[in-house]
């Protein structure tokens, strides 16, 4: 990346330009001018923000090394499964919400957790993060809840994709299985750029730790978290997926007073093929 060190950047003459959500490049920039022409700025991004781009030194920008390795192993999305029951708050509130933040506000989510008992602790003791997967649910815990609650007609489940770029959002932290475990604990839950690559390592000194024949874009442990601090807005949903058209047609008319369009039949997500 070219040096800014003696670029302009009063308001008057150049918009924000930090990548926060893409890592373009400037080269093509004429910074021999000074200061930049807006217009030449506004070629390559209207999102881009003066402070991520370090001004001052030539160190790599993290939301680059983060977006790289993302492109590297083709993750698409984070994932998140929830009762449909709490798709409504959701979508209404316009965000999920981490549990501490749902109980400040006093807004009630049904928990899967207060109905169905685990001999193992499943939850991150840190109520100010949203447990996400990578490119697919995590299983494990995923077909309990659905096995635990199958007799209970009012719990459907649902499967949010959500948008990587919280991988490297401000706050965001990894686990190489699950961050409530003491496996996890000991090896420790960071939101380092090392991190986020053990999450993929070959081996990984913890139950279910050896990568084998694993798909490029799925962690070595099926599950290793992205921990999100607070919330995460609907825009960052890609597809709120369901396993049949019937209940994707419950889900609808249920949320008919909000925007639906995101909503599809996806079948293959409920129970992915991690294996080359």
């Amino acid at each position: 990346m070219e040096n800014l060190k003696t670029v302009d950047i009063s308001i008057n003459n150049v918009i924000d330009i930090s990548p926060l959500y893409s890592c373009k490049s400037l080269e093509a920039i004429d910074i021999s001018a000074n200061p930049i022409p807006k217009n030449q700025i506004e070629k390559f991004s209207k999102k881009i923000l003066v402070h991520a781009f370090n001004l001052g030194n030539q160190e790599p920008n993290i939301n680059c090394e983060f977006q790289k390795e993302i492109n590297k192993r083709r993750i698409n999305y984070l994932i998140h499964f929830t009762p449909t029951i709490n798709l409504y708050s959701i979508l209404e509130q316009g965000k999920i919400m981490s549990r501490a933040k749902l109980e400040g506000l006093d807004i009630e989510q049904f928990d899967v957790l207060d109905y169905a008992q685990f001999t193992d602790t499943v939850r991150y003791d840190d109520k100010n993060y949203i447990n996400l997967s990578i490119s697919s649910p995590n299983t494990f815990l995923f077909s309990k809840f659905r096995e635990r609650t199958k007799n209970d007609i009012t719990i459907n489940w649902c499967v949010l994709k959500i948008d990587p770029k919280h991988i490297y959002e401000k706050g965001t932290k990894f686990s190489v299985t699950n961050a409530a475990s003491n496996a996890a604990k000991a090896i420790g839950i960071t939101g380092d750029l090392e991190k986020f690559k053990m999450l993929f390592a070959d081996r990984i000194n913890i139950p279910h730790g050896v990568r084998g024949r694993i798909k490029s874009e799925f962690p070595t442990n099926i599950q290793a978290e992205v921990l999100v601090k607070n919330n995460i807005p609907v825009d960052s949903i890609i597809e709120v997926c369901f396993e049949s058209q019937e209940s994707l047609a419950a889900a609808k008319a249920a949320l008919y007073e909000f925007d639906t369009s995101k909503f599809v039949v996806d079948k293959e997500i409920f129970s992915p093929n991690r294996s080359l």
